[in-house]
């Protein structure tokens, strides 16, 4: 039988280790705080100096993949940001307004510590001529217009919609949504490939009207430097096949005529009709 004197010890020890694991905690909460109040004290002494300091104050920039898009009004648009601290400066607005002008297609800024940006532009590329009438614009494969003239020493092929006008406005950074235009950008694509092994260059794809169109090609031949016209008639309905039987169509056709066709017409059913 246990005495009272030793229930009264063992009380005494309890009560004992109890106070010591209080006063444990209480050190170790003293020091997560302690520790947590540095910790912000140095964050917000590191922030203020980080964003204040004039080490950190932009004072050059580069700019690189720039050669069709307007250089001096990029670098008005970057100059806005020298001298802004390199942690706060406006750099989505740099990227958004360099994004603006047609030939820009994306652009990537890259801070370059500890006070410099680099600018990385990808521009978009010319594929072809959109006209109407007078007017004449230059777009890429997308569709998106990159500039709203004609651009001199650039000779593309051209789209002629003059015959079924596309209404839509046509200035620069818009994209051409008319469905009829994607079908002949990615048709005339089909067949620059299809045709660019036996030297052909196309001219121009006319829209004869709203359901026909005719592609115009040039190719050089050893004895004809001029080069010799070949036109290529389809409608609408073929626009949405591939033409990937094109170019074996006319292989076998040089073979037993040991000429080109002047004419290809693809607007009739399970039949090809090519005209000498």
């Amino acid at each position: 039988m246990i005495s009272k004197k030793t229930l009264e010890s063992s009380r005494r020890v309890y009560k004992k280790d109890r106070k010591t694991k209080r006063g444990a905690r209480k050190a170790k909460n003293f020091m997560a705080i302690t520790v947590a109040v540095m910790l912000v004290l140095v964050g917000g002494y590191l922030s203020y100096y980080f964003t204040t300091s004039e080490e950190f104050s932009i004072t050059s920039y580069t700019i690189n993949g720039q050669e069709n898009s307007e250089r001096k009004i990029i670098e008005t648009y970057t100059r806005q940001v020298v001298n802004q601290n390199i942690f706060t400066a406006e750099l989505d607005k740099l990227a958004k307004n360099i994004s603006s002008l047609g030939w820009v297609e994306e652009v990537e800024i890259q801070r370059v510590f500890p006070d410099a940006i680099e600018i990385a532009i990808t521009e978009r590329t010319p594929y072809v001529y959109l006209k109407q009438g007078k007017k004449k614009v230059l777009l890429d494969k997308h569709g998106f217009i990159i500039v709203a003239k004609k651009v001199a020493g650039l000779d593309l092929p051209a789209i002629d919609f003059s015959a079924t006008p596309i209404q839509q406005d046509l200035s620069f950074g818009t994209q051409v949504e008319n469905g009829s235009f994607q079908l002949v950008i990615n048709f005339l694509s089909a067949v620059e490939d299809e045709l660019y092994p036996f030297g052909y260059i196309t001219r121009v794809m006319e829209a004869v009207d709203a359901n026909n169109y005719k592609i115009v090609t040039r190719y050089a031949t050893p004895g004809n430097k001029k080069g010799k016209n070949l036109a290529i008639l389809v409608n609408r309905e073929k626009l949405k096949e591939s033409p990937n039987y094109l170019g074996k169509i006319f292989e076998d056709f040089l073979g037993k005529k040991k000429t080109s066709p002047s004419v290809i017409d693809l607007r009739f059913d399970k039949q090809v009709i090519m005209k000498i």
